[in-house]
């Protein structure tokens, strides 16, 4: 159900893509990647409470499944850099700060993570 939600996202169907990341969600809601589907199903549909509430259950999953259905991008950078967007869009500069700075402690090569800590830090201190 989570590839079927790729698919509708890169199709520009951002809406069944969220419908069909809901469903793997209902079908399994013990695994940090079906929460992450949401989160960034919700991106897509500029819904920010909605990433902050999906990335905030999935970062509250912290046993990672043995199975054939775990998936590394939700253990990363990218539910980080999601939820920072969420955190800002939603008037929550620090918690957006605290997830950049988890996103670059997970993924250190990335150039706009990096700069984005540094805007942060900026707009938190002023």
């Amino acid at each position: 159900m989570r590839y079927i939600s790729e698919c509708y996202r890169n199709e520009g169907l951002p809406g069944e893509a969220m419908k069909w990341a809901r469903r793997a969600l209902a079908e399994l809601s013990t695994h940090r990647e079906n929460w992450y589907a949401c989160e960034k199903a919700a991106y897509y549909l500029n819904d920010w409470r909605g990433v902050v509430y999906y990335g905030e259950l999935a970062e509250s999953i912290n046993i990672r499944s043995q199975t054939c259905i775990n998936e590394a991008e939700a253990w990363g950078a990218p539910l980080y850099d999601l939820l920072c967007v969420g955190y800002w869009k939603t008037g929550q500069p620090e918690k957006s700060l605290i997830a950049a700075e988890r996103a670059i402690e997970l993924d250190g090569n990335d150039e706009r993570i990096r700069l984005n800590v540094e805007f942060l830090k900026g707009a938190v201190s002023a």
